[in-house]
């Protein structure tokens, strides 16, 4: 775990998914993406190691609901009583019963619908961007005083280099270029992702070179071609 930038803390979870801790400068928090149901308790560990009272999580945000970063969501919510916050969309993938074994997402009690442009409840400062593609319901979180964004998988940062998600999870290519774009709009210099480490500053700049070179191909050589990313990020047996 590290302190990114003054008061983000980027906590590593199981299966290679980044979790992040948000202050409000008053004490209060929100968490963003709480990882898989499986280390859970060594997320809530660190909370602790760290100071984070429960009472003080005022929420716990989901990019997306795939459960290497959703999956603990219900066991947060259960050790802090804080709502979780996710778009619409990805409501019907929270549901009882989803996801298999060491990736099951037990439903959250208090799940509440965060839409596009929406302020983050007890974090106002920060903003709820609707950007489908890798999920009809994906969205990346945005603090326009700081110019940061929070990505979830709409990008990856892979040994140095930008890179489009795998689309192993119905990824749409021209809705997820379209939402990439607005990204761009956005004017950040920061990023954090869902997976890889941050990049702090000239994000626009990198985005921009990205999106210029950016060729279709077809997803199946995608996947071989990144075979060992996603044995890095836990997709193995």
């Amino acid at each position: 775990m590290a302190e990114v930038v003054p008061g983000v803390v980027w906590l590593r979870t199981r299966h290679s998914a980044n979790a992040y801790l948000v202050f409000d400068g008053e004490g209060q928090a929100v968490l963003i993406d709480p990882g898989s149901y499986s280390g859970g308790p060594d997320l809530i560990r660190a909370l602790e190691g760290l100071g984070q009272r429960p009472d003080r999580l005022v929420g716990i945000l989901l990019t997306h609901a795939h459960p290497d970063h959703a999956g603990a969501a219900a066991l947060v919510q259960e050790w802090s009583g804080a709502p979780v916050y996710a778009h619409p969309a990805e409501f019907p993938a929270l549901g009882p019963g989803a996801g298999f074994g060491r990736f099951r997402v037990p439903r959250p009690r208090r799940l509440v619908s965060l839409d596009d442009g929406d302020a983050v409840p007890g974090c106002e400062l920060m903003v709820g961007v609707h950007t489908p593609g890798h999920s009809p319901g994906h969205l990346a979180f945005f603090m326009p005083d700081r110019k940061l964004v929070f990505l979830g998988d709409l990008l990856l940062h892979v040994d140095g280099r930008l890179a489009r998600p795998i689309g192993l999870f119905g990824r749409s290519g021209t809705i997820h270029l379209a939402s990439l774009k607005r990204v761009r709009a956005l004017g950040a210099e920061g990023a954090l992702f869902g997976h890889g480490s941050p990049i702090l500053t000239g994000f626009s700049d990198r985005l921009d070179q990205f999106l210029a070179n950016l060729r279709p191909e077809p997803e199946w050589l995608r996947i071989l071609r990144n075979i060992p990313a996603l044995i890095r990020f836990g997709l193995r047996p």
